[in-house]
Order: C-alpha cells, then structure tokens, then sequence
C-alpha cells in the first residue's frame, strides 16, 4: 500500500482497491474457486450500501489538535474548522475525522485519519458520498475555488495563506479525497469538483493545488481538459 501510494500517486483507499482487484495472489498462483450464486443471482450486487455513519465525537479535540499541529497547521486555522463543524476527534479511536456537508448542511461524507504521527491509517467514512467532500466556502459568494488532494492539503495551504497576509477568506476552499485519475475517454471531472460547481455557479476560477508529483501533474492537466473553456484555471505545484 505505501509502494502504490508513494510511486504510483494512489490514495490509501486507491491501493487498498487496487490490491483487492488481484485478491492477494501473485500473477501465477491458480484461480481461486468461485462460489456460483443461486439461480444466477450475485449476491454482492444485491447488497445495499452501507448507510452513512460517522464515528461519535469525542468529548475533547486535543489529540487531533494535537496531531495537526504538528503537521504545521496553525492553531487558529484548526479551532475554526472544529467551531464550524467540519473537524473533530472521534470518541473510540481519536482519529481526525474531516466532515463534509451537502447545500442543506446535512453531512454526508467523513474522511478519517489517524491522530497518531507514526500511523497511515485512512479511509472514508461507511456510507460516505465522495459528491460532498471536505470543502469550505467562502462566507460571501466568491468565484474562486482551490481544489485540493487531500484534507491535510487543504489545512496547509489556508495555513499558509493567513500566514502571509493574504485574504484567504475570499476563496473557497475543495479536497477532491484522493487522486484524480481518469481513463482518456472518460469526460468526468472528479466527483466533488463536479458536484461544487453544479451547486455554486458564480465560481469561475479554479486554483489547483494538486501533489507535484506525476500523479498531481496528470490529474491537474486532465481537470483542465474536462474544464469548459470559459474557466481561468490555474496549476499551483509545491
């Protein structure tokens, strides 16, 4: 998994997926038997998904502010995010758990990663909708979006923003929750992009600050080919 993430650009979720596609076994080890489902139904398929929960909340942050201090993350920048709702510490395991909100403010996807520094653990919340990714808007209506890998990203960069006098309030700020890697004849952009602009229609401008990576430098140039040409889009390596 650390292999896949760090060479091949994927998220945890991403190599996870990957190495279930070849179900543990290397190439030349014998098929598994496969079970035939009865009267040719497949089960998995009739299974409904997993209905949305997010873990409880703990009834303190302080190993998530904690963690993300750490992280280089500013102190102010944290206690806003957990005052509006869109971070916390979860009850069982202390993990951040980064909370994502429809039109309505409704929430309906959770992103969760480990407090712990020496610790990969990450994953979606069950049931999370990837449309309603972690995302800030900008309290008045703005068109500029900064789009995002990762949460964390996202910290950082509006971190580094405030850091540097600039009016980071302005803007609105989307984690795309992973890579963004689509197949050549695939027109879609990333689902939380997508989902954004649908429901903001002033945005016009889109920074993205994607891994400068090979993954990062793909992903950035396919969401500028999916992008109608009307867009300013502007490409923002580390």
């Amino acid at each position: 998994i650390t292999f896949l993430q760090r060479f091949c650009g994927k998220s945890f979720p991403e190599a996870v997926e990957y190495l279930l596609d070849y179900h543990g076994w290397a190439r030349d080890s014998p098929a598994p038997q496969k079970s035939v489902p009865s009267k040719g139904q497949d089960r998995q398929k009739d299974e409904p998904p997993p209905p949305f929960a997010l873990p409880l909340p703990n009834t303190d942050q302080r190993r998530v502010f904690a963690y993300l201090q750490k992280r280089g993350i500013a102190p102010q920048v944290i206690r806003g995010f957990i005052q509006a709702g869109l971070l916390y510490e979860d009850a069982e395991h202390h993990n951040c758990v980064f909370v994502g909100f429809d039109g309505a403010g409704v929430p309906r996807y959770g992103f969760i990663r480990s407090s712990d520094p020496g610790s990969t653990f990450l994953r979606d919340a069950d049931g999370s909708d990837k449309r309603y990714a972690f995302h800030m808007a900008a309290k008045a209506p703005s068109d500029t979006l900064h789009v995002f890998e990762s949460a964390i990203d996202l910290l950082s960069y509006i971190t580094l923003a405030m850091e540097s006098g600039q009016p980071w309030q302005r803007a609105s700020y989307l984690s795309l929750s992973g890579v963004y890697a689509p197949a050549r004849d695939n027109p879609a952009l990333p689902m939380a992009l997508e989902q954004y602009l649908s429901t903001h229609p002033q945005v016009g401008k889109i920074i993205l600050c994607l891994d400068n990576d090979r993954g990062g430098h793909m992903a950035a140039a396919a969401i500028r080919e999916r992008l109608p040409p009307d867009f300013y889009v502007e490409a923002r390596f580390p």
